[in-house]
């Protein structure tokens, strides 16, 4: 049995996602286990290295965890050590320039979505990985929540059989003078907007519930108009909700998907969460929360006649169960960051490679031109046809 070291260096890692997410719970996670383990007997052993701006807070987090630190991201591109991994947790139009420094040093490399702020950059990263021969991936997630999965365990399954339409709710409210989002989240000017930000996740989650998006009608709002930024007024210049439809091939349906959804920093959820998906197929339906996923039969569904005196008073939970046969992983980041290093170390299967943050990107793009064109349609290219 031999351990692998992969080092694996953190930009922005004080950063609340990278910090959170992707420091202490997938790598820390994963080291404190004993490492990720091939099926050789050998395992996988990530060293991690946190990169940021500011000594004051990026000093202190290292303390913490006990793993070194820089202040000067230029020395690790000039003299990366072998198979070493870098990660890209900045604000989204710095990818590009951060993940191209990467890989022309020879490292993997690996970021959150979305991969950049366009098609054409996302695609010089694509072609950049092939001429050096490394590793790229993106973030992909809600994939692996447990909703989603058992979700798409049980289409595959063929259990609700050809699916009819998809509708998506996602979101919560961001309260304009609280810290719960990245304040460049809401500048246009700074990559913001929860289109980028949203709809290339929904483009992977569609395509591995029902199929990939080919066409969109979208409908942009900025409902907040000003927010505080360092106990000062400032106006927002970024959409904080995008309605958007999306036409989605599917390889279980001979016509595509019809898949409707909502996302906004101006949402309340009340029950299950900040997500929900209902899924309706011919032989049955599904509802998806982060964390679960129901479905009924055509056999279980009642039958319901409209009647305006009662119908608003009564719930529907005859028929109902939960689904849980498909196996899940504990931690969706880190889950992912398991197979991002086996892909590495082994060159098992890419989880979710740069292309596919590129076609996440066209996706979001074209939704945001069918919004900017009053909700005219757009078509989504398949991005692979643009190599």
């Amino acid at each position: 049995m031999a351990t692998i070291e992969i080092p694996v260096f953190l930009r922005s890692a004080t950063g609340r996602m990278t910090r959170r997410q992707h420091l202490e719970r997938s790598l820390a996670s994963i080291i404190q286990a004993g490492g990720v383990n091939l099926d050789n007997g050998d395992r996988i052993m990530p060293a991690p290295f946190l990169l940021g701006r500011r000594e004051e807070t990026l000093a202190p987090l290292a303390r913490q965890f006990g793993y070194p630190y820089s202040t000067d991201v230029e020395a690790v591109f000039r003299n990366p050590p072998d198979h070493a991994v870098y990660f890209e947790g900045s604000p989204t139009k710095l990818h590009h320039e951060g993940l191209t420094r990467a890989i022309d040093s020879g490292m993997h490399v690996y970021t959150e979505k979305p991969l950049t702020l366009s098609v054409d950059e996302s695609l010089d990263l694509v072609r950049r990985c092939r001429q050096r021969g490394v590793c790229g991936g993106v973030v992909q997630d809600k994939r692996y929540l447990c909703g989603p999965a058992q979700a798409m365990d049980l289409i595959d399954r063929g259990l609700i059989g050809q699916p009819l339409h998809v509708l998506l709710d996602f979101g919560y409210f961001v309260h304009p003078d609280d810290g719960t989002r990245p304040d460049w989240n809401a500048d246009k000017a700074e990559g913001g907007g929860i289109i980028l930000d949203m709809v290339s996740h929904w483009d992977y989650l569609l395509k591995h519930l029902v199929g990939q998006p080919s066409r969109v009608s979208a409908h942009a709002a900025l409902h907040i108009k000003q927010r505080t930024r360092n106990g000062q007024p400032v106006p927002t210049t970024a959409e904080d909700s995008v309605y958007a439809t999306f036409e989605a091939d599917s390889a279980l349906s001979p016509e595509p998907v019809v898949c409707t959804t909502v996302s906004s920093w101006c949402r309340r959820p009340r029950k299950r969460g900040l997500l929900e998906i209902r899924i309706q197929g011919t032989e049955g339906a599904a509802e998806v929360y982060l964390d679960r996923c129901y479905w009924i039969s055509n056999e279980r569904t009642p039958s319901i006649a409209w009647d305006p005196d009662t119908a608003s008073r009564e719930d529907f939970p005859e028929g109902w169960e939960l689904y849980e046969q498909a196996a899940v992983p504990e931690n969706a980041f880190r889950h992912q960051w398991e197979l991002f290093l086996r892909h590495v170390v082994t060159g098992s299967e890419n989880p979710a490679s740069l292309l596919d943050g590129a076609q996440g990107v066209e996706t979001a793009n074209q939704t945001a031109a069918s919004a900017a064109a009053m909700g005219t349609p757009a078509t989504i290219r398949n991005v692979r046809s643009l190599l």
